[in-house]
């Protein structure tokens, strides 16, 4: 395995795992949301499901529905997200080799996190 593998824990508790492979081109992001289908509330099942999709939706700095998988699509990448029954995790892949595109991709991405 030639990738080089660093942990780190941001000032805001967020523990990274940060993950390099020279040889490749491709960039990608994942964020586990430690809340999934069995968080719940009785009351309004689905609620994990539901806020996983209204996350794309839009976020102050970036409005538009859907800014972000057309901004992606525009630079060779695509998002995903899924929920299961303790975690839901919000991803990306696109091209990474330039830089400028890939930094403004992490900050579309975490927007929707602040």
């Amino acid at each position: 395995d030639k990738r080089s593998y660093d942990t780190f824990t941001l000032p805001n508790g967020l523990r990274v795992l940060l993950c390099s492979d020279p040889s490749s081109t491709s960039g990608a992001v994942a964020m586990n949301v430690h809340v999934g289908a069995c968080s719940d509330p009785l009351e309004i099942p689905g609620l994990a499901h539901f806020c996983e999709h209204m996350l794309f939706l839009g976020t102050d700095k970036y409005p538009e529905e859907g800014a972000f998988s057309k901004f992606l699509s525009a630079n060779g990448g695509t998002n995903n997200a899924f929920t299961d029954s303790e975690k839901t995790v919000y991803y990306f892949e696109m091209d990474g080799s330039i830089n400028a595109r890939f930094s403004e991709a992490l900050l579309r991405f975490g927007s929707f996190f602040s």
